[in-house]
């Protein structure tokens, strides 16, 4: 015996208009995050010195900064078309794992920022997950 009705008809108003809300909210946090990772990357290509004094301390080289810089700025652009949203947040979280360990194990500093990142990037992946797995199976069949 459930005490909740299956039926979606009988959801209370509260819970259909979270629904609604759902993909509204999803889409804001997808153009929060790539205006963030836009103004990341972007500074870590422009060579700001507070990005240089960062990779410098890193200890491997501004290549690395470039590098990263390169995929913060893709991955955020990506983060915009919502048929590539899922891929771009898996790409960006596997930045955001490799940036919480250089912050716990190479700068010795809590990794507060990039493990918010990382959870905001989880949100993203899990919401466009369908879409995401849409993507590969196209890819898969080669249409």
């Amino acid at each position: 015996m459930t005490l909740v009705s299956q039926d979606p008809s009988s959801r209370s108003p509260i819970v259909q208009a979270a629904r609604r809300r759902h993909p509204m909210a999803l889409r804001g946090l997808e153009f929060l995050m790539g205006a963030l990772f836009l103004y990341l990357g972007g500074a870590k290509l422009l060579g700001t010195p507070a990005a240089v004094r960062l990779f410098r301390d890193i200890g491997w080289g501004q290549w690395f900064r470039y590098v990263t810089g390169v995929v913060e700025v893709t991955g955020a652009l990506l983060l915009l078309i919502p048929a590539l949203a899922g891929a771009s947040a898996f790409l960006l979280m596997s930045v955001m794992v490799a940036a919480t360990g250089i912050e716990l194990f190479v700068l010795h500093r809590p990794p507060a920022a990039a493990t918010a990142c990382l959870c905001a990037h989880t949100v993203i992946a899990w919401g466009r997950r369908a879409q995401t797995r849409r993507l590969f199976a196209r890819r898969r069949t080669g249409r």
